[in-house]
């Protein structure tokens, strides 16, 4: 039983003065760590402080709050809180726990009483997949996969994609989610129709998955780093000549002269990739450089590059070599694993940038 209990009450069951209360919360914090002997144990007693805060802000029923720290420990369990703050875990959790005592509330109403509104949605959304009895995602993808007749190793390769996007799975459609992991793990002409009517989504909804879930890719053949359609050295550099594409709202003329690329190391050894272009622009010629490396957990792929006084010029070379505009912010230019894609198509680039994403992608062990 709790010396210190959640009600700022004393013995006579008076509410306490602002001083005494003050000492109060001192207290009960004191004895929480006091009693918390481990990581789950101290995860759970600050759950629990914030559902009874979340009650006294909401005015939900006690049976509730008993509820959604149940909740909360099952996910505790399974791991599905891993990662979340406790605030929008919580927050999510006693969502849950209304919903299930059929008394629910609009997650509108947690959402008020917390830092960060998105983060409460996201974990709704997460601890949904565990309380409304619905097969786990691997289902999914298996019975989109028999409707599109595909292969059990492509069905493998999905599950094994869908395992590095856990925090996108939260956000989406489980049909959707399934169709896009199988593209990513296919990729043959006409699939992408294929696998969304199988899934009865949109195209354009699978695509949007796709997009979020290409960063936390495990899986990336070499033969996967062209989009498909795209041909590996189909055209060449210095085919370029005179092509015209508007930056920053400026007609701009270009000519490539020349180019390459090659696989290099950072000081660090991290396996880096420098693609070197010659060109002129609106009469002035330079040469530029484009390093592209792999960053951050879910290995990224972004390509960097500087210029003092030719930023403009250098993003109106990239516009017409890929078709896509590079970020650009002063001095500094910033594109992505399309513009590299896009690149790979040049015959003076192609072997470099296939070997670099080669050796550089995440294969299943």
């Amino acid at each position: 039983m709790e010396i210190i209990d959640w009600r700022d009450k004393d013995v006579k069951g008076k509410d306490l003065d602002l001083k005494r209360k003050l000492m109060a919360i001192r207290l009960r914090r004191w004895q929480t760590k006091a009693r918390a002997q481990t990581s789950y144990e101290a995860n759970l007693a600050r759950a629990a402080q914030e559902l009874e805060r979340l009650k006294a802000l909401t005015g939900v029923p006690r049976p509730c709050v008993e509820q959604a720290l149940e909740i909360y420990r099952q996910a505790l369990k399974r791991e599905i809180a891993t990662g979340w703050p406790v605030e929008a875990m919580a927050a999510a959790a006693l969502y849950m726990a209304c919903r299930t005592l059929k008394t629910p509330r609009p997650l509108s109403e947690f959402m008020r009483f917390a830092r960060d509104k998105t983060v409460v949605r996201r974990a709704a959304w997460r601890l949904g997949e565990l309380f409304r009895e619905r097969p786990p995602i691997e289902e999914y993808i298996k019975a989109v996969a028999a409707r599109a007749n595909l292969p059990a190793s492509v069905i493998k390769r999905a599950i094994e994609i869908l395992e590095g996007n856990r925090r996108v799975a939260a956000v989406r459609s489980p049909w959707i989610l399934a169709a896009a992991a199988l593209w990513l793990a296919y990729r043959k002409r006409g699939a992408l129709v294929r696998l969304a009517e199988a899934a009865g989504a949109s195209v354009e909804g699978v695509k949007s998955a796709v997009k979020k879930m290409r960063g936390g890719e495990v899986y990336e053949p070499a033969e996967e780093a062209v989009e498909a359609g795209r041909a590996v050295g189909s055209l060449r550099l210095t085919d370029v000549k005179g092509a015209e594409v508007d930056v920053g709202g400026k007609r701009h003329t270009v000519t490539v002269i020349g180019g390459g690329a090659e696989v290099g190391r950072s000081r660090r050894g991290k396996p880096l990739l420098r693609i070197r272009i010659s060109a002129e622009v609106d009469g002035v010629r330079s040469n530029y450089t484009i390093t592209f490396g792999r960053y951050g957990a879910d290995n990224t792929v972004t390509g960097y590059a500087y210029a003092k006084a030719d930023a403009e010029r250098l993003s109106a070379v990239i516009k017409v070599l890929t078709g896509k505009t590079p970020k650009m912010r002063r001095a500094s230019i910033k594109c992505f694993r399309s513009c590299l894609e896009a690149l790979a198509r040049y015959a003076e680039l192609a072997g470099a940038v296939t070997r670099w994403l080669k050796e550089t992608s995440r294969t299943p062990n």
